[in-house]
């Protein structure tokens, strides 16, 4: 991890003295952009996570297990959620298919299984703060688990350079 210190010392109205001081952490999974404006943009696209077009992840946990949730980009488009359908444990998915719904004050959103199988892990604490996802959308916001049916399903996913191309567009 890397840190950048800033100093800013405003002087408005006389006020001499008067410091603010900022941390800043620079993650090494946080690129730094530019889009086709030329302006300078953050995106938080962790390296290790695969990705959708429809801007969904997967992480592979250590119980081989497909962890599932939506990308940072989807989370501040969409805006504040609050509502999450999620799949039932013991559904079956299929890549490609609608299978949860996510809702923000702004619009209904459905998520789209980006591998097959079967549902053995749904993020129960969504159904009371469906806001975690917009606080940490690749932590404590994840959706749900899937015990994979085919491991080849992840190779059509996007790694993170290419989602980063994909969100740039």
């Amino acid at each position: 991890m890397q840190y950048c210190e800033t100093t800013i010392r405003p002087q408005r109205n006389g006020l001499r003295g008067y410091q603010l001081a900022a941390r800043i952490l620079i993650s090494d999974e946080t690129k730094t952009t530019t889009n086709s404006k030329g302006q300078n943009i953050m995106s938080n696209i962790p390296s290790h996570l695969r990705y959708t077009e429809s801007h969904e992840w997967v992480s592979i946990e250590d119980n081989g297990n497909s962890r599932i949730g939506i990308t940072d980009h989807a989370q501040e488009a969409l805006g504040d959620l609050v509502f999450v359908e999620l799949p039932a444990v013991g559904d079956e998915i299929d890549q490609g298919d609608p299978c949860a719904v996510v809702e923000s004050v702004k619009a209904a959103s459905d998520i789209y299984a980006p591998v097959s199988g079967l549902v053995v892990a749904i993020n129960e604490d969504l159904e009371s703060d469906p806001a975690l996802i917009n606080a940490d959308p690749y932590g404590d916001g994840w959706l749900f688990e899937v015990e994979l049916n085919d491991t080849e399903e992840l190779d059509v996913l996007k790694d993170a350079e290419a989602y980063e191309e994909l969100e740039l567009e």
